[in-house]
Order: C-alpha cells, then structure tokens, then sequence
C-alpha cells in the first residue's frame, strides 16, 4: 500500500498533464492486477474490527453487524512453481502481487526520470518512492 501511496503523491506532484496521465493508468493498471491488495491489507491491518464485525465488508446499509468474526491466515506455496502466497477469509495474495508491484514502480519511474535516463535500479526506485531523489537530496 506504501507503493500505491508513493504512485499516487508521483502522480498528483508531477508538473505535466500528461505525465499524470500515465501514471494515473499504471496505478490502474496495478489495482486491476492485484485486486486482493487492498481487501487483504485491511483484514491483516484490521483485524479487530473484522473480530467484533466491525470490518468495511461485515456493515449492512452503513450499520455495523454485531457478530465476532475469525478468518483464518493460510501461507501457501505451490510445490510446482515455489511461489509462495498469503490468504486470508477468501482473498489471496501470490508472489505475482510482488511483480506487478515492481513492475508498476518501474513504469512510473520512467515517467518520473528525463527522457534518456537509464532505466532505475531498485536502489533508486526504493530512494524516489520515499520522496528523495537518486542523489539522496531531499525533493
């Protein structure tokens, strides 16, 4: 959530149009290939109100639905692949989520950078998205 975060403060401090754009459809792009991002996020991050009912899915017409609520935590690993995942209640999360993750990070770091830079190394996507540039300054 921290990557989408970071996506959308490049998207919504960028100087062009059409800049914003792009990264705004990589955003999209990312929430349509991991859509249990979020869902899984919330129940890990929330998990007491999910326990008392109290989670965003448990509300009926905006009331809360009082009933004690557990879903269980499975870590998976397909024996064919070695991929590794985290499922929780009926959401699932793959090492696929880490991909796209990269792979969205990269795509708007090439909106971010000059034209002709080379492509960013992991060192400098991790620096950009907290907000420093590749030179360590602060932005």
């Amino acid at each position: 959530m921290n990557l989408l975060r970071a996506a959308r403060l490049a998207r919504d401090t960028v100087p062009t149009q059409e800049v914003r754009a792009a990264v705004d459809q990589e955003i999209e792009n990312f929430e349509q290939a991991v859509p249990a991002l979020k869902p899984v996020r919330d129940m890990a991050e929330h998990f007491d109100d999910y326990a008392i009912g109290a989670g965003d899915p448990q509300r009926i017409d905006g009331a809360t639905k009082p009933r004690f609520t557990l879903y269980d935590v499975w870590y998976t690993r397909d024996p064919e692949t070695d991929q590794a995942g985290v499922r929780i209640g009926t959401y699932e999360l793959d090492t696929s989520a880490t991909a796209a993750a990269v792979a969205m990070a990269e795509r708007v770091l090439d909106q971010l950078l000059p034209d002709g830079e080379p492509s960013a190394t992991p060192r400098q996507i991790e620096q950009i998205l907290r907000g420093l540039t590749t030179d360590g300054e602060a932005v």
